[in-house]
């Protein structure tokens, strides 16, 4: 296992084994084989820290429960690989539990398409719990690594949380009330970095332009020299 996912990795494993958590521990075991691919490193790595941000907000939820939630959310990653063939991967081939293979198979989006078919997502994702926690901690992860993306795709991010994840959260609070204080957390968590994100944004577009019309006068001031030494060289 590489060096710069071992120490969460470490952390992750003592937990499982401190709470007896076996299908946490058998996705822990998939991690460490998978995790010497050096393609596979930063998504193990989100994955993991996805897994240890639910741990730390202690939610209300059963020690079963728990245990399948961060299962899913460590093998969610390793699961896109395989999207259509969850079930048979997961609880057939690899034996985890029904409950961690309905949660991957709900938070798996495969071939989204249409405006459509994402809306049913959202709303398959925020009909489970558990799901709904893991969608939720997997978003507010991305929207933590924000400067990682291009403006484009950071803009992109901030406009998807705004639109559908945020309306997740406010849907959780109200049909899952033992999970309001981890939401309220994931969601205030994903609005202040999204706010200060905007403002780092919106400076970095402005000096941008600026810096682009720049360019473009100097781009014209040389084309009028070279014309102008064009038609001296002609002259002579």
């Amino acid at each position: 296992m590489k060096e710069n996912i071992r120490p969460i990795y470490i952390r992750t494993h003592d937990y499982a084994a401190i709470h007896g958590f076996e299908e946490m521990a058998k996705a822990l075991e998939v991690v460490e084989i998978d995790a010497n691919d050096i393609n596979r490193i930063m998504e193990w790595d989100e994955c993991l820290d996805v897994s240890e941000m639910l741990i730390n907000l202690h939610a209300d939820i059963t020690h079963e429960e728990e245990d399948a939630l961060i299962a899913a959310v460590l093998l969610h990653e390793y699961a896109e690989s395989f999207a259509g063939n969850i079930e048979e991967i997961i609880e057939g081939e690899l034996g985890f539990s029904d409950t961690v293979c309905e949660i991957l198979e709900i938070i798996t989006a495969d071939s989204i398409q249409t405006e459509e078919e994402q809306q049913a997502y959202y709303e398959r994702v925020q009909s489970n719990k558990l799901a709904l926690l893991a969608a939720l901690g997997i978003r507010a992860n991305l929207i933590q690594n924000l400067h990682q993306y291009s403006t484009w795709n950071a803009h992109r991010y901030i406009d998807e949380t705004k639109a559908c994840y945020y309306p997740m959260c406010i849907y959780g609070k109200e049909h899952y009330h033992e999970l309001l204080a981890p939401i309220s957390v994931l969601m205030e968590k994903m609005k202040s970095i999204i706010e200060l994100a905007e403002i780092m944004i919106r400076r970095y577009e402005a000096r941008e332009t600026e810096l682009m019309e720049d360019i473009l006068a100097l781009r014209e001031e040389n084309a009028t020299i070279r014309g102008i030494i064009g038609k001296f060289k002609a002259g002579k």
